[in-house]
């Protein structure tokens, strides 16, 4: 049930606009980050995830996007 859970959130969130859908990563990514021995990634996963965060290129939002995520969120 849980990995069929998660696949419908995935599927609800990619119909969301781009800010939103970044906006998700980044609570999927806090929660990644808060309880890593939980959350496994693959090889492969773990290799992607790396090279997206070394691409200086690869910018979905702005630091003040960000900024204002943080603060609807109350961070």
């Amino acid at each position: 049930m849980t990995r069929k859970l998660l696949e419908e959130a995935i599927t609800e969130v990619r119909k969301l606009s781009d800010v939103r859908q970044d906006e998700a990563a980044y609570v999927l990514l806090g929660l990644v980050a808060q309880d890593p021995g939980q959350i496994g990634l693959s090889e492969q996963q773990l290799r992607d995830l790396k090279a997206r965060l070394n691409d200086p290129s690869d910018v979905r939002v702005s630091d003040a996007e960000v900024a204002a995520l943080y603060q609807r969120l109350g961070a």
